[in-house]
């Protein structure tokens, strides 16, 4: 799953200390064997110099009349697969907004049939000004697409609302933007993951293995296909991108809870967490080392059996020592799940899966990465709701 594999990216960069990212940003994609051709105003050259982005990117450095024969702005405007402009000033999107094409980029972006995508930059409050704003929202209603800023320290000194993303989260977005598949844009998708943990004593827990790889592949793969997602994480060893809303539980209960209390938001619901199969009963004290214990253990709370399924399209994962398939067929069958990823358990924790993805009518085996695997499983979704 890497849609920047071939693509050819125009990278416009504008005159904000954010463009001291840019260079790792055409890093990654060049890493990813994407190709990338930079575009600097003026004003961006007193940020990041051409000499730098041509290093990172292969390319040189373009300038608009160069060769007034041939328009430079028209050939670059065919090439490239995809716009991105980051950072995006105040004044670049209000130069776009008001139709002024006096540069190569602006010219570029004005002849350009390719999506074009701004990642905006500026202080907070010329973020929120509302000319910017207008702006904004006039330029979508056109198609232009923006990546919504982040919050954090900024170079002036406050904090706020207005940071461009970080390199992965640009990507995110890029990515997305490539993506042939946009079926699931206006679902909402709600998945667990990570694995839950159970109180033996104040101080030891039970719990397993899972990382929470897949479930993070699989929002990123419902991201790209235009879904809205929502992510329930127990414990887990992944960093999540800030623009993922993230529901952070520990145990059984609260992951019970936290889905109860968003299922009625979602239209697609993951269960891909590893949840415990059983809960200790608790002691109160630190069990002292040294003698043989007997631990008591009780069945855990089966959430799929809480929930009302009605127009809801549910997916569950099987994880087995045996019998993979077989075992992944019943729980489809006895939960009346949609559909039901079942792996063995040499994967947990791992970057790779393989297992068969089951529906009512077939079953198939894949295997690969789990961000390979995940958009498997959203392609097979995505076969069976639109």
């Amino acid at each position: 799953m890497n849609f920047l594999c071939g693509r050819t990216i125009l990278l416009g960069v504008t005159g904000g200390i954010a463009a001291c990212k840019v260079p790792f940003l055409v890093r990654e994609i060049v890493e990813r064997n994407g190709r990338v051709i930079p575009v600097l105003t003026e004003n961006a050259k007193k940020f990041v110099t051409p000499e730098v982005l041509e290093v990172f990117s292969g390319e040189r450095i373009r300038e608009l009349f160069e060769r007034p024969s041939s328009p430079v702005h028209i050939s670059l405007a065919g090439e490239c697969d995809l716009v991105l402009v980051a950072p995006a000033t105040f004044n670049f999107i209000g130069k776009i907004h008001a139709g002024i094409a006096d540069d190569l980029l602006s010219c570029l972006i004005a002849a350009t049939r390719s999506p074009v995508l701004f990642a905006p930059a500026m202080n907070k409050n010329m973020w929120r000004n509302p000319v910017l704003q207008r702006n904004i929202k006039e330029l979508e209603s056109l198609g232009y697409k923006f990546i919504p800023p982040g919050e954090g320290p900024l170079a002036c000194g406050e904090e706020g609302e207005g940071r461009m993303r970080e390199v992965p989260e640009l990507l995110l977005f890029v990515e997305r933007e490539l993506c042939p598949e946009k079926r699931l844009s206006g679902k909402k998708v709600l998945i667990t993951g990570g694995g839950t943990e159970e109180e033996v004593d104040p101080v030891r827990v039970i719990t397993n293995r899972s990382s929470g790889r897949m479930a993070l592949s699989l929002v990123k793969a419902f991201f790209f296909a235009g879904a809205e997602v929502k992510l329930i994480m127990g414990r887990h060893e992944v960093d999540i991108p800030s623009i993922f809303p993230v529901k952070n539980v520990r145990t059984v209960e609260e992951m019970k809870e936290a889905v109860l209390s968003e299922f009625e938001w979602c239209d697609i619901l993951v269960m891909a967490a590893a949840v415990s199969d059983f809960i200790p009963e608790r002691k109160k004290e630190k069990i002292k080392k040294g003698k043989e214990i007997t631990l008591k253990l009780k069945p855990a709370p089966d959430i799929l059996s809480l929930l009302q399924k009605k127009k809801k399209f549910i997916v569950g994962f099987s994880l087995e020592s045996r019998n993979i398939l077989k075992e992944g067929k019943r729980k489809l069958e006895e939960k009346k799940l949609d559909l039901v990823f079942s792996n063995p358990v040499k994967v947990l924790g791992g970057e790779e899966t393989e297992g068969y993805i089951i529906t009512g009518k077939k079953e198939r085996k894949v295997s690969g990465t789990k961000e390979d695997v995940a958009w498997e499983i959203v392609l097979e979704i995505v076969s069976m709701t639109t």
